[in-house]
């Protein structure tokens, strides 16, 4: 019975074969009808493709006989920045002509510069907001699993190491500490463009300990001049970069040995560095001696050549001095109510100040009494501030662990935040003010993060 419906079939087919050809009929005809009486199905220049996010995409082939390839989406690079942020996609099977890769930043169509068929690079759209990126191609769209974040700033170079200490003497100028191990040796960056391009010099010095005694530090008080204080098993001097933005800054040890957790310097030649027991000084930039062996602070932050604040090691307790030019400067003892113990200084005057540390978060209004803010990072007491900045009496910036940026500009009493969507400890921060109001924070995982405006 098959061998009759098969002879059958054959002979209608014979049948229409001729009759196309005597009537010039189209010669696809047979290529439709013979699947479709052997009961196949007929292929098509279009098919079907599922996306690696279940997404299905409609494909072409140049023959009868159809093949695809899937879109896949893989990830994008960086996962923060603002408007005109150039970001990375990576994937696969993307399309060569930049105009058949519709790409959106939280459904904003952005602009695709570059491609190829595992990366487009692409710019953030104006009016971007925090969401998913979505890539189509040739009608297969597929959607990142994670968020872009909106976000005023911006990863300005990887460093292979953490940086620890950063500071800025003006928008375009930065320097920063960076160490591998607490064995290696200490490196001193530098950038002269805005952190477009960075450089780095070996200081011969190993002279930072571990990343979380945020032991150490750097002070830059112009493009010339930095000072740095070692905290490595109390046998470190302090280091003087003179020449600093030059190609070949020198470096060389001076002061006092001696386990150093900060250093701050309002001029070129005044100084002040604090350690174990011990405050050096320096008024030349050359000569330094102890003006005090009784604190242990932990931080320091000096106004001028006469008003400093300083923090106790591991407490709440803060010194200030305003005579610190003096032989025998005098520092008077202030506290802070809340939190544990207190990272960081920061002062826009005389009165005017900001301190942070772990679930510390005050300032003082007439540089004698300190008001503990309330925000909802601090309320856990795991929390660490690692630094602060107060562009005024209102408006501050202040960094700490888990990616924490925050900033308010209303004296404290409401903060923003603003972190970078990144997994990184933020140990310091400096800014300036110029016009542009540039901030740079140093961190863990070899970045170091610039916000270009305030």
């Amino acid at each position: 019975m098959n061998q009759f419906f098969n002879v059958l079939a054959l002979g209608i087919f014979l049948l229409l074969n001729i009759y196309c050809n005597q009537s010039g009929g189209s010669s696809d005809s047979s290529s439709i009808l013979l699947p479709l009486l052997f009961g196949g199905t007929g292929s098509s220049s279009s098919v079907k493709t599922s996306g690696t996010n279940g997404a299905s995409a409609t494909g072409t082939s140049s023959t009868s006989t159809s093949t695809s390839t899937s879109l896949s989406l893989s990830g994008f690079s960086p996962t923060f920045g603002i408007a005109g942020t150039s970001v990375s996609i990576s994937g696969s099977n993307f399309s060569t002509t930049l105009a058949n890769n519709v790409v959106k930043f939280n459904g904003v169509t952005a602009s695709v510069t570059n491609a190829t068929s595992s990366v487009l690079t692409v710019t953030a759209p104006s009016g971007v907001t925090t969401g998913t990126i979505s890539v189509a191609v040739n009608g297969s769209t597929l959607t990142s699993s994670n968020n872009f974040v909106v976000s005023p700033w911006t990863s300005v170079v990887g460093v292979t190491n953490d940086a620890y200490r950063i500071s800025c003497p003006n928008a375009d100028t930065c320097f920063a500490l960076n160490q591998a191990t607490s064995s290696s040796n200490t490196f001193f960056l530098k950038t002269t463009n805005g952190g477009t391009n960075w450089t780095n010099a070996d200081t011969g010095y190993s002279v930072l300990q571990t990343i979380s005694s945020l032991s150490g530090g750097l002070s830059c008080p112009d493009t010339s001049t930095c000072y740095f204080a070692g905290a490595k098993s109390f046998s470190n001097k302090i280091l003087k970069i003179t020449n600093a933005s030059s190609s070949t800054p020198s470096i060389s040890q001076i002061g006092n040995t001696g386990f150093y957790y900060a250093i701050s310097c309002p001029t070129s030649t005044f100084c002040i560095a604090t350690g174990t027991n011990s405050v050096q000084r320096t008024t030349d930039g050359s000569t330094w001696s102890s003006i005090s062996t009784s604190y242990s602070m932990g931080s320091i932050y000096c106004i001028d050549t006469n008003t400093c604040y300083g923090s106790e090691v591991n407490t709440k307790t803060i010194y200030k001095t305003t005579n610190a030019s003096t032989a025998t400067p005098t520092w008077t003892t202030q506290t802070v109510s809340n939190g544990t113990s207190i990272n960081s200084i920061h002062c826009v005057d005389a009165n005017n100040c900001i301190a942070v540390g772990l679930s510390v978060l005050a300032k003082t209004t007439d540089g004698t009494n300190w008001t503990s803010l309330t925000v909802p990072f601090v309320t856990n007491t795991s929390t660490s501030l690692n630094g602060a900045y107060c562009f005024d009496a209102n408006t501050c910036t202040i960094v700490g662990n888990n990616t924490t940026v925050w900033r308010t500009a209303d004296a404290g009493a409401n903060w923003v935040n603003q972190s970078f969507g990144a997994t990184n400890n933020n140990l310091s921060l400096s800014c300036t003010t110029s016009i542009s109001n540039a901030c740079y924070v140093s961190s863990t995982s070899g970045f170091i993060f610039k916000r270009a405006s305030n």
